[in-house]
């Protein structure tokens, strides 16, 4: 089980919030199980796999001293995410 958590991709056509969900689905599957992994690595395992307009928010947060919770870090991305659509379509419109 803890194999497709370690697979999970950021599809193009999926949206952050989508991706996340999915993310979480699979956790909890994993927590159900007694596989369950820590908040740290579930982050990690998170930010791997995003595309490369997320590369500075990914950096952010890996060089942040701070220890945001894994709630504080995907509201950030779907942020993140939603600023990131805007200049691209203002940009490409």
């Amino acid at each position: 089980m803890i194999e497709e958590l370690t697979k999970l991709k950021k599809l193009s056509r999926e949206t952050v919030v989508d991706y996340l969900l999915t993310a979480d689905d699979l956790q909890y599957t994993l927590q159900q199980v007694d596989e369950g992994v820590s908040e740290k690595m579930f982050i990690s395992l998170i930010l791997k796999v995003l595309p490369r307009e997320c590369e500075s928010f990914v950096t952010l947060v890996r060089f942040n001293k701070s220890g945001k919770s894994l709630e504080d870090i995907k509201r950030d991305l779907i942020n993140t995410a939603m600023i990131v659509r805007r200049i691209n379509q203002e940009m490409y419109s």
